[in-house]
């Protein structure tokens, strides 16, 4: 699926992806935390095209679809919590073409193994692409490059109404 994407995301995301697509919604992205009775299953839903806004009513819709796939197809052992929401202003970007959608923006992401000492960055989204998967942040007028696979989370910064409305259907 993206970014910090274990076997059971992944797995999951394929269950998921169909029913989400099917209610006339993208499926953002998906993460899984903790394990046994803490587990917690968050689906991220946009709408389809991107940039138009997500509802309480569609959340509800997409929840009762996935949770009651889960329940026949039981693809979690023991408990679980599922929350299905938008992917929000600060938004976790996932795949390298959400990222593509944010050139120019401020990200702030965490790696999972240390670069130049550090894990944590934040700085403007100065290139995203390449044959090997990179992206590169700009802080301060350096730029400093990633592998995508070497990142464990990213999410965009909000900038306040300094920053592009994208949901307003600018997002290409």
């Amino acid at each position: 699926m993206g970014i910090g994407t274990n076997s059971t995301e992944q797995k999951l995301g394929e269950i998921v992806s169909p029913v989400v697509e099917e209610l006339g919604y993208s499926l953002w992205g998906l993460e899984c935390t903790g394990r046994g009775h803490s587990s917690v299953v968050r689906v991220f839903i946009d709408s389809n095209p991107p940039g138009g806004s997500i509802s309480i009513a569609d959340v509800t819709r997409v929840s009762r679809q996935v949770s009651m796939l889960f329940d026949l197809e039981e693809p979690i052992q023991g408990s679980y919590s599922l929350e299905v929401s938008s992917p929000g202003i600060e938004r976790r970007l996932f795949t390298l073409p959400q990222c593509e959608k944010y050139l120019g923006e401020q990200i702030e992401l965490r790696l999972k193994l240390p670069q130049e000492g550090r894990r944590a960055f934040k700085g403007r989204l100065a290139q995203v692409g390449g044959a090997l998967g990179t992206l590169t942040l700009e802080e301060n007028g350096e730029h400093t490059s990633f592998h995508f696979e070497d990142i464990r989370r990213m999410y965009l910064v909000w900038q306040g109404e300094a920053r592009r409305d994208l949901s307003a259907g600018d997002a290409t």
